[in-house]
């Protein structure tokens, strides 16, 4: 490895070529050359011959375990093995605890959420909704299962409409999320009426509603335009509209501080 990245930096020296390329080729010149670490085989070579998916799952969580990214060998070996490796990884999914305090904990459980979603492996619902309501998931983790289960949400909808019945808000705004790739249902619609009224982030709750369709919501919508900032107002506006209603323009902004700010940056663009 040492003496390819040598080569490599000797060549990038005295070349135009783009960096891009020679980390392509260092990379190439290393995964095939013999390596004394691995007795004499090549790192692409080792790799192939492992044939336990047990194996690649525990190389993998290893990895994690040290705050490495994974070997982008053992991630081609792992998609090779998708199917046997699925198993494994959703034994992990269900055995796992968010709250535990390794650093890793949550970063691995992101990469097992999302290499299931890249080999379109069917999620396993009620623990990606269990991890989703649990308080210690972050939000990368909570995005890479609302991505996974946004395809599956029919069948992910009566655990999201039990679990939002006492989740906090942020909670309820990842159920949205998924909900909103469903069909209608009444108790969707109550979820985002009761984002909508709890006077949270108004411009992303009115955008749910405009997602969503349903023309019973213009009235709420309609009644907040006399009382909003200029943010939530385009918003608002943006959901009637969407519905098929219509907003007359007749609110003055002037005083309005995020109003400010926007035109205030629009001018600067524009003396660019």
């Amino acid at each position: 490895m040492v003496c390819a990245y040598k080569k490599y930096a000797e060549t990038a020296a005295n070349s135009a070529r783009e960096p891009e390329d020679f980390a392509r080729d260092l990379y190439a010149e290393w995964a095939d050359a013999p390596n004394a670490g691995l007795g004499g085989i090549s790192p692409r070579a080792y790799f192939s011959a492992i044939g336990d998916a047990r194996v690649m799952v525990e190389m993998f969580c290893e990895t994690h375990g040290k705050n490495q990214a994974p070997c982008p060998l053992l991630l081609d070996r792992m998609e090779e093995a998708a199917g046997e490796c699925r198993e494994i990884l959703k034994r992990q999914i269900a055995k796992s605890d968010p709250g535990k305090k390794e650093a890793d904990n949550l970063s691995l459980l992101t990469e097992i959420v999302s290499f299931l979603s890249e080999h379109d492996i069917a999620p396993p619902i009620p623990d990606y909704v269990r991890i989703l309501f649990d308080p210690a998931s972050d939000a990368k983790l909570c995005d890479a299962i609302i991505e996974a289960l946004a395809p599956f949400a029919a069948e992910a909808a009566p655990l999201l409409w039990e679990g939002a019945k006492n989740a906090s808000a942020r909670q309820k705004e990842y159920c949205a999320e998924i909900l909103l790739h469903a069909e209608k249902d009444e108790r969707t619609y109550a979820l985002l009426l009761d984002l909508f009224t709890s006077g949270g982030n108004i411009p992303l709750y009115a955008g749910y509603l405009g997602k969503y369709g349903d023309e019973r919501a213009a009235e709420i919508l309609y009644k907040k335009l006399a009382s909003c900032s200029y943010v939530e107002y385009t918003e608002i506006r943006n959901a009637i509209e969407r519905m098929g209603g219509y907003v007359e323009d007749t609110r003055d902004f002037s005083d309005d501080e995020s109003y400010k700010r926007i035109k205030d940056f629009s001018n600067h663009e524009q003396l660019k």
